[in-house]
């Protein structure tokens, strides 16, 4: 009996020593797996970054020798460019009428003074009286005009010393009789009721803002017109940075010498990416009209030059990242083959 007690003692003994052991590196300050995983600097000064969190922060790298071409194909929407408007505007309010040819329609060719549309002119009884009034003064005054300018012409025959044309004052009735006539046709016009809207530049028609029997007011844009021989292209890309690594854009299946100029980047209207602005030469084959989808190749430079020109991270392991002086085209500060990293460098030196 007392052996059995005795063997029963040193078991539970021997248990609570294995377990005490098993236990003790918790009660000896060791790091939770939480806390071990986050960035921390080591004893030789590299910086440790976790698996998970590289992927949350965007870290990237690339081979320091790496210095290839992308090729992207991107979806394209022509635009008016903004340094080549013809945005024609009612004068005044008025109803919209069609002319003989018809209703202007979008991607019509127009040439400039064409016929567009008619307005006629909303006008009350006071306004009607007014206008009376004014082309009344107006033809009087170009009745004078007449007599002035038969009286300057008698008078110059007369005396026969000189050619008409070089008397000053037969010259001013002769101009003032001009503009007393076009001030009455102008007023005329106007009395009648239509005001012929014209095209104020050569070049394509984008798609009108207005239709026959529309009422608009002073001032309201009608038609815009975009010059055939320069329009711009917007892309959508997620990444504003893409614009400072290209190296040639075109149109697919345009001509070699037809590149792209890129012009810059601007935020979409929705708050999502951004618009890659390139502009477009005329090509000889066909017009680019506004509206028009086209497929845009763009070659872009994925050179490893990671970093700033004072440091760059080199990823020497694969959770630790190593600040060197230098940049990542700098042979002495990074050998041939080694990872940089390329994009969330600035991130990192956050960390230290």
């Amino acid at each position: 009996m007392r052996v059995a007690s005795f063997l029963c003692a040193s078991l539970l003994l021997l248990a609570g020593t294995v377990r005490a052991h098993d236990e003790g590196p918790a009660h000896h300050g060791a790091v939770p797996a939480t806390v071990a995983d986050r960035p921390h600097l080591g004893a030789d000064g590299r910086l440790f970054v976790s698996k998970p969190l590289q992927h949350r922060l965007g870290i990237r790298t690339a081979a320091a020798a790496d210095t290839g071409i992308q090729t992207q194909r991107l979806l394209g929407e022509v635009i008016s460019h903004p340094d080549a408007p013809g945005v024609v505007t009612a004068p005044e309010p008025g109803r919209l009428e069609a002319v003989g040819a018809g209703w202007p329609v979008s991607g019509q060719r127009v040439k400039a003074g064409q016929e567009l549309a008619v307005l006629r002119p909303l006008m009350s009884e006071r306004d009607r009286a007014q206008r009376r009034a004014a082309l009344a003064g107006i033809e009087q005054k170009r009745h004078l005009a007449t007599v002035n300018l038969e009286r300057m012409r008698l008078q110059s025959d007369a005396r026969g010393q000189a050619p008409a044309t070089d008397n000053v004052f037969l010259e001013q009735a002769e101009a003032e009789r001009a503009t007393q006539d076009r001030l009455y046709q102008l007023a005329s016009e106007a009395l009648q009721g239509r005001v012929v809207l014209r095209a104020l530049a050569s070049g394509v028609l984008t798609s009108p803002r207005v239709r026959p029997g529309d009422v608009v007011a002073a001032g309201a844009a009608l038609f815009d017109i975009s010059g055939a021989s320069r329009v711009r292209i917007a892309a959508d890309i997620w990444d504003a940075r893409v614009a400072q690594d290209i190296r040639v854009a075109r149109l697919d299946g345009a001509p070699a010498g037809a590149a792209l100029s890129v012009r810059g980047v601007e935020p979409q209207a929705s708050g999502t990416g951004w618009r890659l602005l390139l502009d477009a030469p005329p090509l000889a084959d066909r017009p680019l009209l506004p509206g028009e989808l086209v497929s845009v190749i763009i070659d872009v430079s994925r050179g490893a030059c990671g970093g700033t020109a004072q440091a760059v991270w080199v990823h020497s392991e694969p959770e630790w990242f190593e600040r060197r002086q230098g940049s990542g085209c700098d042979a002495t500060a990074v050998a041939p083959g080694e990872r940089v990293v390329v994009s969330g460098a600035a991130l990192l030196d956050e960390y230290r």
